[in-house]
This record gives C-alpha cells, sequence and structure tokens, in this order.
C-alpha cells in the first residue's frame, strides 16, 4: 500500500504542514514553481492542467526507479561456464614402452579448472590420461605394433561440471625394423626382461638375439634369467661312454648344466660332445654346456625354425641319457624329430648353451 502525504512529502523530501506539501525548493524558485504548479489541501499536484494524487506520484516514482534497476542490471552471460579443447594427433615409432608419455590433450574453462576422461579407445586399454593434466600415456605397449594395429585411436572428455566437450586422439604408427632396434637396446646396456617389460609383445623379437657371447633363445619372463646357444657349433662328436650309465641325467628344461657336471665327472674321454661344450671359453663366458633334452628342443624352435645359429640339417646330441646305451637327440629339421641313438655309434654336431 502507498504511504499518505506525509510519507509522500517525506519521500520528496518536503515537511507536510497543515494538509499541504511545501516543495524544498529556494524562495526564488517558488514564484516560477508556483507557475507551473499548485498544491492543494487535499494532496493534490497540478501540472499544467494535469492533476496528480500523491500516491500517482508516488507509483511513478517507484516504477521509473524499477525501470532504472533493469536497465542498469549487468549481463550475466559472462557468468556461464564454458569448455574448450582441441583434437589431439601424434606420430611415434612402434613398439613404445609402457608409460611412455604421448602429449597432452588441451583443455581450457572459462571458470575454475577442467578434468580430463577417456570416453573411448580402441584397441581398448592402449592410452591412459592423466585427469588433472590431460597427459596422455601407453598403458598397454604390446597393442603399439604397426602389424596389427597402425592406427590407435580414442576420445577424451574435457569436463568443467555439467559442461564438457570432445577431444578426437589420434596415434600413428611407424613401422621400424625390430630386430635392429631390439639388438640396440641389448648392445646398450638393456636386458632382455627390461626389453620384455617395456612392452611383451616383443618376446618372439628376443629370440636369435646376441646376447652373453650367444644367441637368445630362452626367456624366463617371471624371473628374468634365460639361456643362450652359442652362435656355431662346437664340432661333430660322439656322446661317449657307450655301456656305462651316467645316473641322475634329466630331460627337463634348467637341467643341462648340471647333466653335463654328471657325463664329465664320469666318462674321461677328451673327444666327448658334453666335455668341448664344458671346455668351452666364448664371448668371455666359460659356463658353456651341453643342453638337456627340452633346451635343444627350444634351440630347435626358437632359433632354427626362425632361420636363427646357421645349424645344419642333422641330428644334434642334447645331454640326456636315455639309458646306458643311448642318449637323446634332435634332429634339425622343419619336424619336431626327438629320437635316441647309440652314444658312441655315429658322431653328431654339438651346440652348447649357457643360462643368463
Amino acid at each position: 500500500m502507498l504511504p499518505e502525504a506525509g510519507a509522500c512529502a517525506s519521500v520528496a523530501g518536503m515537511p507536510a504542514a497543515n494538509g499541504y506539501v511545501k516543495p524544498a525548493i529556494a524562495a526564488n524558485e517558488i514564484e516560477s514553481a508556483q507557475s507551473r504548479a499548485k498544491i492543494n489541501s487535499n494532496n493534490f499536484f497540478h501540472f499544467k492542467n494535469k492533476t496528480m494524487t500523491c500516491k500517482q506520484i508516488l507509483l511513478a516514482v517507484f516504477s521509473a526507479t524499477i525501470l532504472f534497476a533493469a536497465c542498469g542490471k549487468t549481463d550475466d552471460s559472462s557468468d556461464q561456464v564454458t569448455v574448450e579443447t582441441s583434437d589431439f594427433s601424434v606420430t611415434i615409432n612402434e613398439n613404445p614402452i609402457a608409460g611412455q608419455v604421448l602429449g597432452t590433450v588441451q583443455g581450457t574453462t572459462s571458470q575454475g579448472s577442467v578434468t580430463f576422461s577417456l570416453n573411448t579407445q580402441n584397441p581398448t586399454g592402449a592410452f591412459t590420461i592423466d585427469t588433472t593434466t590431460g597427459v596422455l600415456k601407453v598403458a598397454n605397449a604390446s597393442l603399439f605394433d604397426f602389424e596389427t594395429h597402425p592406427t590407435l585411436t580414442g576420445v577424451v572428455k574435457v569436463s568443467n561440471g555439467g559442461v564438457s566437450k570432445n577431444a578426437n586422439v589420434t596415434v600413428a604408427l611407424n613401422n621400424v625394423n625390430e630386430a635392429a632396434a631390439i639388438q640396440s637396446r641389448l648392445n646398450n646396456g638393456e636386458t632382455p626382461i627390461q626389453i620384455y617389460n617395456s612392452n611383451p609383445a616383443l618376446l618372439d623379437s628376443l629370440y636369435g638375439k646376441t646376447y652373453q657371447g650367444g644367441l637368445i633363445f630362452y626367456l624366463n619372463t617371471g624371473t628374468g634369467s634365460g639361456m643362450v646357444a652359442a652362435p656355431s657349433n662346437q664340432g661333430t662328436l660322439n656322446w661317449g661312454c657307450e655301456g656305462s650309465n651316467i645316473s641322475g641325467t634329466s630331460t627337463a628344461l634348467g637341467s643341462g648344466k648340471n647333466n653335463t657336471l654328471l657325463i664329465v665327472s664320469s666318462c674321461f674321454p677328451s673327444g666327448i660332445a658334453a666335455r668341448a661344450c664344458d671346455n668351452l671359453v666364448l664371448g668371455g663366458y666359460s659356463d658353456w654346456y651341453l643342453p638337456s633334452k627340452d633346451e635343444l628342443n627350444l634351440m630347435h624352435q626358437k632359433l632354427y625354425l626362425k632361420g636363427h645359429g646357421n645349424f645344419q640339417l642333422a641330428r644334434y646330441w642334447s645331454s640326456s641319457q636315455y639309458n646306458a646305451q643311448f642318449a637323446w637327440c634332435q634332429l634339425f629339421n622343419l619336424n619336431l624329430n626327438q629320437l635316441y641313438y647309440d652314444k658312441d655309434l655315429i658322431a653328431y654336431p654339438v651346440r652348447a648353451a649357457r643360462t643368463f
């Protein structure tokens, strides 16, 4: 409800007296004002033949104030949150290491800060992203193989609260000579297990590489130990001691060293297969041995069948005795042909191994 005359006068800065409203103006302005307006005892203003009550004046002033406030109100569109980003692309060599930084997905916002998340990725599990910085890294290095996935893609969501934008991610791979790259890494001091841990897909590429005096044909991916074969034959020799039982030899992987020690301590001829390996000094190493049946089989699979090692198309002796007359050997051809033969009937090629 609008105030009466007294309140009206108060608002206008003019005290009320005897029911009339006296404008707060100087004396020399009264005559001029009176020529334009007259105020009577009924709280009316007379403006050039127009009569307004005090309530009407207050209503007009109130409306003008609201209009002024509305016109003076600032545009709050600048308070709206916006997010900006851009697509990310990079080209790298295949076979990176796990955790390798690919780059940073950019993201900005008009207020506060943004977060980053991977919406999709192809193949799944290839990438990981820092939710705060947008740094994109290799997650599963084995997926970064040119022959399988020459291009990897993903979508990163850049968000600030409920506002977000997407950035497309594209990682193109260069095809590299893996064999040369892995050999270079071994030459520069990396171990086979370090290379494997950097990218498990490189396991097959490790076979046939030169390491610690020989060619890698076995890697225990749990312990990091492994085996190498001498790069050439140690001669064509008899197994030795036919008719004598060498007790305790085994066919198992990892038994070749002990088999060899059992043979040379019980069978004394100098020109036998086990002694040739036991006496070998090659590449600065003197701990060579005649491989067991299962070790020889791995040489066949990981070296011969992959074109490494310059093996002859022939039977090779193992250190695993079958019985007092026979010992196990393996035919190096396209078949996994393991047989036992007379220890001294025929001389066969010998290839030493050692453990790293």
